[in-house]
């Protein structure tokens, strides 16, 4: 437990102000980093700190050496990709386009197009 908590540096109270706004600069700098890089599919699953622990934006499994991507499902860029390609164009596809309009309402629609 101590090697964990000394990843972290010491205690909050013990540095300065100034130090403190470096220390959150640098988690904040790192952190957006991170999931830009997760957001692009080649992030290394650690979101959550120094630690490690618990593989962040790792999606389905460790990978190779238990930080890594995944690789039993679509990580990252390639995942909203496959959603926006695969699921919601099929689901676009199964939409009529004449679904609940009767033929009078298509009628009055094009006669209104028209002018």
């Amino acid at each position: 437990v101590q090697s964990e908590l000394d990843v972290w540096g010491p205690p909050a109270d013990a540095t300065s102000r100034s130090t403190l706004g470096g220390a959150l600069l640098g988690l904040l700098s790192k952190f957006a980093a991170n999931f830009a890089s997760t957001i692009d599919g080649k992030g290394t699953g650690n979101l959550r700190g120094p630690g490690g622990s618990g593989g962040g934006g790792v999606v389905g499994g460790g990978g190779v050496g238990g930080g890594g991507v995944g690789t039993d499902e679509l990580y990252g860029g390639a995942r909203i990709s496959y959603i926006f390609s695969a699921i919601f164009a099929k689901s676009l596809m199964s939409v009529g386009p004449f679904d609940g309009l009767s033929d009078e309402e298509i009628r009055t629609t094009i006669c209104n197009a028209n002018g």
